[in-house]
């Protein structure tokens, strides 16, 4: 193999993060192919290129372009992030298979991203095989990718018995009501979960109940995202009551969901039994500035002084009143 001079070196290293974001399957097969001089070289440009590297976007079209990266990157020692946007192909089911077996054997990747909204049904599962063996992986971002039912029982049954993974996003992956109880049976399970997002599924109060549950007798995870679900202040009632059991969870984003004042409320009470939230992200409510003095009557009993309760982008509360604004601006527990 040809090696690089070091202007090319340098010009390669100084290259926009937007190159990997344009990338193509030209781009993939060149570019994989300079991955083993890469990891050879000392330079101070090499420092430079590991940092893309490490942030990599590689955006491949066909199961030969991602199995030609593939074979490349098995010779390289460094790389830890890898995010894949894959788009339509005749070759779905060959593609997400090498995408499972890539895994299978993977010892460096620390986080992987991937965005696939037409995934097939089995894709979840090949996903879920392969976090039954890798012993490395970190953080699993599964983004705009659809994952059915079957899927869904496969990949939460391998996560609650993984004991590496720490992170896990299943954003719009069309997770349904009844879909939701089988990430709640993984929450009993699991002991090394810190961060889940559950977002934009619209499973709603129905679906919400399953996860309150499972936060009750949780002692692990510290960040819980169930964003635009259609929960409502019956849904959250639950999950105040979870919070007065649960003294483990510090940071929960609401943001886009049916709660008024009484949810808020809700929330604000179970604080004065739980003694480890810290942060609540409530943007795009339906909470009104009536709430606002039950709230800094209730904060007064707060068990900790730093929990904070994030009510920005509330329409209702940004007519508020003058000196219902001085109340807020004096209350170290509210952003407005």
């Amino acid at each position: 193999m040809q090696m690089l001079d070091t202007k090319s070196i340098v010009a390669l290293a100084l290259c926009s993060r937007r190159l990997f974001a344009d990338a193509n399957d030209t781009f993939a097969f060149k570019y994989a192919a300079l991955l083993p001089i890469f990891q050879h070289e000392s330079t101070y440009a090499n420092s430079l290129l590991r940092f893309h590297m490490n942030r990599m976007i590689t955006c491949m079209t066909t199961s030969d372009a991602f199995a030609h990266f593939e074979t490349y990157r098995t010779r390289i020692t460094h790389l830890q992030f890898l995010q894949l946007e894959i788009q339509p192909n005749d070759d779905d089911s060959l593609y997400e298979r090498r995408i499972s077996d890539a895994l299978v054997d993977n010892q460096t990747l620390k986080c992987v991203r991937i965005t696939y909204p037409v995934a097939t049904e089995a894709f979840a599962i090949h996903v879920a095989h392969a976090l039954g063996t890798n012993t490395k992986l970190q953080t699993l971002i599964l983004s705009s990718t659809q994952v059915d039912e079957t899927g869904l029982v496969a990949l939460c049954a391998a996560v609650a018995n993984n004991c590496t993974l720490t992170s896990l996003r299943l954003t719009y992956a069309g997770i349904t009501t009844y879909g939701v109880r089988h990430v709640a049976d993984m929450l009993r399970i699991n002991n090394t979960l810190t961060s889940l997002y559950i977002d934009g599924h619209y499973y709603g109060d129905e679906g919400i109940v399953h996860i309150a549950k499972a936060l009750q007798t949780n002692t692990v995870l510290i960040s819980l995202d169930i964003s635009d679900n259609e929960i409502t202040d019956t849904g959250i009632k639950h999950l105040a009551h979870a919070l007065t059991l649960n003294n483990t969870l510090q940071c929960m984003s609401l943001r886009d969901n049916i709660i008024s004042d009484d949810g808020f409320l809700s929330l604000a009470n179970a604080c004065t039994m739980n003694s480890s939230m810290r942060a609540f992200d409530m943007q795009w409510l339906n909470i009104t500035r009536e709430a606002i003095v039950p709230f800094l009557d209730i904060c007064k009993s707060f068990k900790r002084n730093d929990v904070q309760f994030n009510i920005c982008n509330n329409r209702r509360i940004a007519k508020s009143s003058e000196p219902l604004k001085n109340l807020m601006n004096t209350c170290k527990h509210l952003i407005y």
